[in-house]
């Protein structure tokens, strides 16, 4: 996704679409969490679209619910809710 929004996005930090993943165990529905940081210049649709398109490519079944936060702080703790009592280091991803 960074490649395809900018093709120097490695030499530009500030100019890298961040994934924070939070994975999340339950029975018959493992989950992923994804806060997003997206500079302001990029298409937030748009991001949202190649998001989509290359995970349906490593997983047919995959669904992207896209949902703006209406609470920034709260939509984090929600996100991350399990890390502060049962924290597993495999359970919090950045890419």
């Amino acid at each position: 996704v960074n490649k395809k929004m900018f093709r120097y996005f490695q030499k530009y930090p500030e100019k890298r679409i961040m994934f924070i993943c939070n994975i999340e165990r339950v029975r018959n529905n493992t989950h992923s969490h994804i806060l997003l940081r997206i500079p302001k210049e990029y298409d937030r649709h748009q991001v949202l679209e190649l998001m989509s398109d290359y995970f349906k490519k490593l997983n047919k079944n995959f669904i992207l619910f896209k949902e703006k936060a209406r609470n920034q702080v709260g939509n984090v703790i929600y996100s991350t809710k399990k890390h502060g009592f049962n924290y597993r280091p495999d359970d919090l991803v950045v890419i």
